[in-house]
């Protein structure tokens, strides 16, 4: 943003791209998923590539193995999975 608070044409292009990225994966993962929620964490996993542990059964981790194939690595810790990008 500039001084008067205006949207670059540049950031404009940034952000649209983002977004469009963002509906592309959310759109994929409700081809699948039914859980918004996670759907919005595994973004965050990709886009971030953070690690975070989740409490899903095997079913659970098919369909996001089938929404998202080959994107993450999956650890089974006790009843949970650690998810992280690949």
């Amino acid at each position: 943003m500039d001084a008067m608070g205006k949207i670059s044409p540049k950031e404009l292009i940034k952000k649209k791209v983002e977004r469009d990225m963002y509906m592309k994966f959310y759109q994929k993962g409700r081809d699948y998923m039914v859980d918004e929620n996670l759907i919005i964490d595994l973004y965050g996993i990709y886009t971030k590539n953070k690690v975070e542990t989740y409490f899903m059964n095997h079913e659970d981790k098919k369909e996001v193995a089938k929404a998202y194939p080959g994107l993450f690595n999956y650890k089974q810790i006790n009843y949970g999975y650690e998810i992280s990008k690949k």
